[in-house]
């Protein structure tokens, strides 16, 4: 970079430019074997070198990187080892990241295989005597590669969302274990094929973890991964949510319908969001094959109205938030539902091109209205009665105050939104 001053010009160069990859790898074992005799690392010096080595690796030659592939690969598992900070962590999974991208892809499946296998054991990730950083660090880098590259690893998706599964239900598991192991089920749903031969199998074995966790009593944390999970099942299509007659997306509606009162405020929200996505989720083409499948009449016209008729949009947007309207000491459930309806423009800005999502979102705006118009028409209705007022079903009171009911917009009647 030439940098001009009034009677100066001056050149400077990057560290990364002047120094080769080689260099700054000889630092960082450098760093780590005098970590190792003192006990500890140093975080700061760590985290600014492993920094120089993520942008040598993006500027190294590819050959060289395969050099000197597995010798780096082992220096950042011993580092994820140690025991170190989120920040850390990432800079060691983007170096990974780019190492996989720019060396030797290939190696790649053994290391997965590696990971895989050591969370799986007895004497590891199932173990009550390993500390339990190993086995978040592990399970976060396996949840990066799983989404960053999980369209090359197919054949691992199965075995990684059985590790999610089985690190849920182990005894010693603790809150961030157990949110690592939700993230882990999200990544891999979000990372593979939606048309992979195994993305159904996946996402059924994602819906199952969602609905063990989504209700967990001890952490918020959990359910708020679990209600991230569950809009990323919904953003690849929603497959185990359809299945069995439409069973599982109407339990889904449900848990979240409960969320949105939730004590945290990130569940409310994820819970909220995940509404919007389930919405977005019923024009699937899982949805219409369920809805196709169905032999049941009464069945069939309720999931038809549901995929093609508005009801999602109904069930999961306009009622939780008329509801929430309704009920004084639910306000924090009415924030949270704004939430649900940015959420369901996101997913149609995703899916639809510029003149349709246009068309459609000028008709969900009238449907905005509409349901502050009713909220606030409900709530005037419900003042009426508790005050002993007659009203008939025309919405106007005894007393002759015509346009009483209904003040219109998302404040009427003083009250609502």
């Amino acid at each position: 970079m030439i940098q001009s001053g009034s009677s100066l010009n001056s050149v400077y160069y990057d560290e990364e430019e002047c120094l080769g990859f080689n260099v700054f790898l000889a630092e960082l074992e450098l760093l780590i074997g005098n970590g190792k005799r003192e006990k500890s690392i140093s975080q700061a010096p760590l985290l600014e070198l492993l920094q120089k080595v993520g942008s040598s690796i993006a500027s190294s030659d590819p050959q060289v990187l395969k050099q000197y592939q597995q010798k780096v690969e082992n220096l950042l598992f011993d580092i994820l080892a140690q025991g170190v900070g989120l920040a850390i962590r990432k800079q060691i999974f983007t170096c990974l990241g780019l190492l996989y991208t720019r060396g030797e892809f290939y190696t790649m499946y053994r290391r997965i295989s590696e990971i895989q296998s050591f969370l799986l054991s007895s004497d590891g990730g199932l173990s009550k005597k390993l500390p339990e950083h190993i086995v978040l660090g592990l399970l976060e880098c396996l949840a990066f590669l799983s989404q960053y590259m999980g369209r090359h690893l197919a054949s691992a998706a199965i075995e990684s969302m059985s590790i999610s599964s089985k690190i849920l239900s182990f005894a010693r598991g603790g809150s961030l274990l157990r949110v690592a192991a939700v993230k882990l089920a999200s990544a891999v749903v979000l990372g593979l094929n939606p048309d992979d031969r195994s993305a159904v199998a996946v996402q059924l074995d994602g819906w199952i973890l969602c609905r063990k966790t989504a209700r967990d009593p001890a952490c918020p944390r959990v359910r708020t991964a679990s209600l991230s999970l569950l809009s990323v099942l919904c953003a690849r299509g929603g497959a185990g949510l359809w299945r069995d007659s439409a069973q599982g997306w109407e339990d889904a509606v449900r848990i979240c319908h409960d969320s949105l009162d939730d004590v945290d405020p990130s569940v409310r929200d994820s819970a909220a969001a995940a509404l919007g996505d389930l919405a977005a989720c019923a024009t699937s083409a899982y949805a219409r094959e369920a809805a196709a499948a169905e032999r049941r009449p009464n069945r069939k016209i309720q999931i038809e109205r549901w995929t093609g008729g508005g009801g999602a949009i109904q069930l999961c947007l306009e009622q939780p938030m008329i509801d929430a309207a309704l009920h004084p000491n639910r306000r924090e459930a009415s924030l949270a539902m704004a939430g649900a309806w940015i959420s369901y423009l996101n997913c149609l800005q995703r899916t639809r091109t510029r003149s349709d999502f246009d068309a459609e979102a000028e008709v969900l705006a009238l449907r905005v209205i509409g349901v502050g118009h009713e909220a606030g028409r409900q709530l005037r209705l419900q003042r009426l009665n508790s005050q002993g007022r007659w009203v008939p079903s025309d919405g106007i009171s005894s007393t002759g105050m015509s346009g009483e009911v209904g003040g219109g917009g998302f404040g009427g009647g003083g009250g609502g939104f």
